[in-house]
């Protein structure tokens, strides 16, 4: 976690946020049934089965091989011997230097998982195409441009992870995978997703962050088992009406688009229970956002809010509420009604008042407060029970005045940034 945070563009007090937020989503487990699957079918290979290497493959054995493991061999080809592995089921060549997926696959007829991924491949071939019983297939971070025109052809597939390469467009036969219940394509070079989702029925999650996108297909509303969608980073302004009808989604994240309003889509979707909207353009939330009453988590930091509407008080499961990094003047009042929320991060704003019924959030345990015009705080903040972390600017305070906050709060982590 700490890796990954250091990469991230954003300061110290960011990535405190993050992790606190993190560590609460943990709890918080939005379980996406259609991602959990192909980690099941995974975990029983692996108790049911020996797992061979290639230094432990004889002639004796290669009938008796349904698991081999090849990562992190520097491998430039497939090894002849796997081809004599009638039986075998599950193949990892990850992380070698293999350039292509020779013609001769096609005979491991019951190969069901493929882990392809980190290596040189710069198509995924039609032998690939033959495999009928493949159920997972990842390819991520190689050189891939083309898919085969046939890979509608993996009619069982569930998953299919093709992140980190340099696809433009997807064959038609792609809309034919009607098993699929996961679709990674993050990292690619797609302007427009050419796929038709009326057949695919049972597509859980689909990740499409880090592209180029400046729209969904029209058809995405027919994808109704859909509970997660992924496409931060891409040049999304608007979404098509037809996710309204995408009633399963409980997770949608656009962060770092171009969207300059929440769309009215979205909604109709009372199942929604997170939505991040991160460094977008919004300047405005609408009335209507009461209807989307499931929210938990709601993040709205690095846009262009001047206010919130009333109708915010109407969201009564909110339990996160992120703002910062806006152009907010005021304390939102409707927030006060809030009767669930648990952190709501107001930093980089305008705000100069912390009104006194503050009080009123009974469950509140995170207040980031940093980078505003506060330089009081009322007796009532002191009155959360709740209350674990409070995030203050450092030279809004004195040094008595820190000390006696402290002192108030000594059981709290109070930071003086």
């Amino acid at each position: 976690l700490g890796k990954y945070f250091k990469k991230q563009p954003c300061k110290l007090k960011q990535n405190m946020r993050l992790i606190t937020l993190f560590l609460f989503l943990i709890s918080f487990k939005i379980c996406v049934v259609g991602q959990n699957n192909d980690f099941r079918t995974i975990q029983k290979f692996h108790r049911n089965n020996k797992t061979y290497k290639l230094d432990e493959i004889n002639s004796n054995n290669y009938d008796s091989i349904v698991i081999l493991k090849l990562d992190k061999q520097n491998l430039k080809r497939f090894p002849k011997v796997i081809f004599k592995l009638r039986n075998i089921q599950y193949l990892d060549i990850s992380e070698n230097n293999i350039r292509r997926i020779p013609c001769r696959i096609k005979k491991l007829e019951r190969l069901k998982i493929l882990f392809a991924s980190k290596n040189k491949l710069k198509k995924i071939p039609n032998s690939v195409t033959k495999l009928d019983s493949i159920l997972i297939l990842s390819a991520n971070d190689n050189g891939i441009k083309k898919i085969s025109y046939r890979i509608g052809n993996l009619n069982k597939m569930i998953s299919l992870e093709i992140s980190g390469n340099y696809l433009k467009k997807l064959p038609k036969s792609f809309s034919e995978l009607e098993s699929i219940e996961k679709l990674h394509l993050q990292g690619n070079k797609f302007k427009e997703l050419s796929i038709d989702f009326n057949k695919l029925n049972n597509l859980a999650y689909i990740g499409l962050s880090s592209n180029e996108l400046t729209t969904f297909p029209a058809t995405i509303g027919k994808a109704s088992r859909l509970e997660l969608i992924e496409a931060w980073n891409n040049q999304l302004k608007d979404l098509p009406e037809s996710f309204s009808e995408l009633k399963s989604l409980r997770k949608l994240i656009l962060h770092e688009n171009q969207f300059e309003k929440i769309p009215k889509s979205l909604l109709e979707l009372d199942k929604l229970q997170e939505v991040t909207f991160f460094q977008n353009k919004i300047n405005e939330i609408p009335e209507d956002i009461a209807k989307m009453n499931s929210l938990r988590v709601l993040n709205l930091s690095r846009n262009q809010l001047n206010a919130l509407p009333s109708s915010i008080k109407q969201l009564e499961r909110l339990e996160y509420l992120i703002l910062s990094e806006n152009n907010l003047t005021e304390f939102p009042i409707g927030v006060f009604e809030l009767n669930r929320l648990i952190s709501l991060d107001l930093d980089n704003n305008q705000i100069s008042e912390i009104p006194a019924n503050i009080n009123q959030l009974r469950k509140l345990k995170i207040l980031y407060l940093q980078d505003n015009k506060i330089c009081n705080i009322p007796e009532t903040l002191f009155e959360l029970p709740e209350l674990q972390y409070l995030y203050l600017d450092k030279d809004k305070f004195s040094t008595e005045e820190q000390k006696e906050i402290k002192e108030k709060l000594k059981d709290k982590f109070v930071y003086f940034k």
